[in-house]
């Protein structure tokens, strides 16, 4: 499995997220949030999948 695969996959089981997308080249995820689901369980998904991850911008 591809690093996009991986850490698509880990943003894609949290729940309340919608339209994942990764870009390897910039090394960034975008994700849309259900109102209500913590941003940091995001990056604690993917700290559990071996990936290091922090939160950009929230809007």
């Amino acid at each position: 499995m591809s690093c996009v695969a991986a850490v698509r996959g880990a943003l894609e089981a949290c729940q309340g997220t919608r339209n994942v997308q990764v870009d390897f080249d910039k090394k960034q995820a975008t994700v849309e949030l259900q109102k209500g689901i913590d941003p940091a369980t995001l990056v604690d998904a993917l700290a559990a999948a071996g990936y290091e991850a922090k939160i950009a911008a929230t809007d």
